[in-house]
């Protein structure tokens, strides 16, 4: 990820990343936060890479998953399967 600051006036540049921010915390992030860094590498990582990516449905994929909603593009488009 590249850091960027809105632009004045427009709160809706950092709209996504604020939106991912707050599943995070509040569907993953244990409540009481880690025990220690490590813990917290490991749990973001799992939360992006597994549950994120691989199985949360988001309302913009139509509440598909990120990765099966590419797979019904890549098969639709580049294979010419539906």
């Amino acid at each position: 990820m590249t850091h960027s600051m809105s632009r004045k006036g427009n709160c809706w540049d950092n709209a996504p990343t604020e939106h991912f921010f707050r599943s995070f915390k509040t569907e993953w992030m244990p409540k009481h936060g880690y025990e220690n860094i490590q813990e917290a590498k490991v749990d973001v990582v799992n939360y992006i890479l597994g549950y994120d990516s691989q199985i949360r449905p988001h309302s913009f994929n139509n509440h598909l998953s990120p990765v099966e909603k590419e797979r019904q593009f890549f098969n639709k488009t580049l294979l010419g399967v539906v």
